[in-house]
């Protein structure tokens, strides 16, 4: 094997490992004894590994953005050092939840910064092959496992997605069906329609559409798996990417993929009864549950993550109580909470950075955004609508698709172009 086929396939495991092993941020690894590591975990530090031997053995350059790497710093300062000082004034305050939560934000941090250095290095053709048939494959799964559950027949799916059987019914309250919904290997479906939406945001919007690859039936695939998830918060994000995409783009490549997955999808809907059950998904929700309140589960989401830090930032308005100590504090005042939203999760990333990093953080968390924003609207806008629905600001999703959006343009490969046309 040359060393041109040993650095292909070593980019190739790469990109794979983030991408692929990303999808198991939600899967936890040897419980008893790494208690909070999940699989994305591990599969990210072996990536960053083989990232360091990459730059060792190519003898690459580590060129980076000023103006990306600036943020992660100063954010990892602003969390560092307010802990410090909040160790000293807060009674409540747990310093074990915060160590975690600082390393593994650190973490994410380093990774994220290593993956920017990377990526500015390779073709965007190889890394739009690579992403697209990953989420190809989970869409397989998510696929499969939707059939085999569906269809009564002995097919084998346990070891393919995440949780049991009975727990992956849908629940009639929200689905008015018995019908099982689709979410693959992941906790729950709208965590896979997320996660694919801001993969089809980096794929579209970031990295951009090669009419020579479309990949018309992956993509359908993909938007199918999306679409039999029903879940409102993939479906505003699918109808955001899709705007997107369309804005601006007059050719016969979209306008192939547009038909054929229309195509698949209404022939698909068709064969599983899939218009009842996007009725009960969407219209029933809507209108009878959610205006009605019967089912408050959207504004436990939008309303209810911001009640606990309004309460946090009129006691502790600059730092706010420290990374991973909202559930130490909610605890505390869980019994006059209107919306009954305690502990440490469940909040929209917003309500998190605020009530955790207060007005300060938020303010850091907002340059962040504001760079992203300048340096790709499209990704940045459908990122910023995630972080409505995503409540991960300590997990590795919010922070690894920040730093694939934020390198749009890849320099080295732009350069090597321009110089191969001149020699042209």
């Amino acid at each position: 094997m040359t060393k041109l086929d040993t650095s292909y396939w070593h980019e190739r495991a790469i990109i794979i490992l983030v991408m692929f092993g990303l999808s198991f941020w939600k899967t936890s690894v040897l419980e008893n004894y790494l208690h909070g590591v999940s699989v994305a975990d591990i599969s990210l530090g072996l990536a960053s590994i083989l990232i360091l031997i990459w730059f060792v053995v190519t003898k690459r350059d580590f060129n980076i953005y000023g103006h990306s790497i600036y943020p992660f710093y100063l954010l990892f300062v602003a969390v560092l050092s307010g802990g410090v000082l909040l160790l000293q004034t807060l009674g409540f305050f747990s310093e074990i939840e915060f160590f975690k939560s600082l390393l593994k934000i650190g973490y994410y941090i380093f990774i994220s910064i290593l993956l920017i250095g990377f990526l500015q290095n390779i073709p965007n053709d190889k890394i739009y092959d690579i992403v697209l048939n990953v989420l190809f494959v989970l869409s397989i799964i998510a696929l499969y496992v939707f059939y085999a559950l569906n269809s009564g027949l002995e097919l084998p799916y346990g070891f393919l997605y995440h949780g049991s059987g009975e727990n992956y019914i849908a629940n009639n309250y929200y689905r008015g069906s018995d019908w099982v919904v689709a979410k693959g290997i992941f906790s729950e479906p709208s965590s896979m329609g997320i996660f694919l939406n801001l993969g089809l945001a980096y794929l579209w919007h970031t990295i951009g559409f090669f009419k020579e690859r479309v990949g018309a039936v992956k993509y359908s695939v993909i938007i199918l798996s999306i679409i039999l998830t029903f879940s409102l918060t993939s479906y505003v994000l699918l109808f955001a990417n899709l705007i997107l995409l369309v804005k601006g783009r007059r050719n016969k490549e979209l306008l192939k993929l547009s038909v054929l997955a229309v195509g698949v999808v209404i022939i698909v809907l068709f064969a599983v009864n899939g218009f009842e059950l996007l009725e009960r998904a969407i219209s029933d929700r809507i209108l009878e549950k959610v205006m009605s309140g019967t089912d408050n589960s959207t504004m436990v989401r939008l309303l209810g993550s911001w009640e606990v830090p309004l309460i946090i930032i009129q006691k502790h308005p600059i730092l706010g109580v420290g990374l991973g100590n909202i559930g130490t504090f909610s605890e505390e005042i869980k019994g006059s909470l209107v919306y009954g939203l305690y502990g440490d999760d469940g909040y929209i990333v917003f309500a998190y950075v605020l009530g955790s990093l207060g007005i300060a953080g938020l303010i850091i968390f907002g340059g962040m955004l504001a760079i992203l924003m300048k340096r790709n609207k499209k990704s940045g806008l459908i990122y910023l609508l995630s972080l409505f629905a995503h409540g991960g600001f300590v997990e590795p999703v919010i922070w690894i698709y920040y730093a694939l959006y934020v390198n749009k343009k890849n320099e080295v490969y732009v350069n090597e172009q321009n110089n191969c046309s001149e020699r042209m």
